[in-house]
């Protein structure tokens, strides 16, 4: 079952790899060709100015969240507070359709000759697929809920 995992592990860090790359051509650069230092540098820089834009975005998204909550008051932000106690459960909801409909892994057509080669167990497919569900469910429950809270203390305080 390990060897499973870790053949799951290695095909989704070569799609998030491939991801990456392709985010970067965006940029005008290769991760993979380019390799000269004056390259290097450019790439830095580009991943300098995306980690100060998403800084600087977080910043305002939670500065225009506690503006909106101190405007509405202590009422609209306690209903606000129950709203976002519900939503949850509807991704929660929307999610669990969504994966009725769909396969676990999904695989590109490069990858079908390296899952072929070696039988993978439904026990790996499923724990992978649910692993990567819940920690991407985590981190984005965690962010909307520290948005929610910087709102609600604005908005009640």
């Amino acid at each position: 079952m390990l060897c499973d995992i870790r053949l799951l592990l290695w095909l989704r860090a070569r799609h998030a790899r491939t991801a990456l790359v392709r985010l970067v051509h965006a940029g005008g650069t290769d991760l993979v060709e380019d390799r000269s230092p004056g390259e290097r540098a450019y790439q830095l820089y580009l991943a300098a100015i995306a980690a100060v834009w998403a800084a600087l975005m977080w910043a305002a998204l939670l500065d225009a969240t506690a503006a909106a909550f101190a405007a509405v008051g202590p009422a609209s932000s306690a209903m606000a507070l129950a709203l976002g106690l519900l939503a949850p459960v509807a991704v929660l909801a929307w999610a669990a359709v969504r994966a009725l409909r769909m396969s676990p892994v999904k695989l590109a057509r490069a990858d079908m000759p390296f899952v072929a080669a070696g039988p993978l167990g439904m026990r790996a497919i499923a724990g992978m697929g649910c692993a990567s569900s819940m920690l991407a469910g985590a981190a984005a429950g965690a962010l909307a809920g520290y948005v929610l809270g910087v709102g609600l203390e604005s908005g009640l305080g």
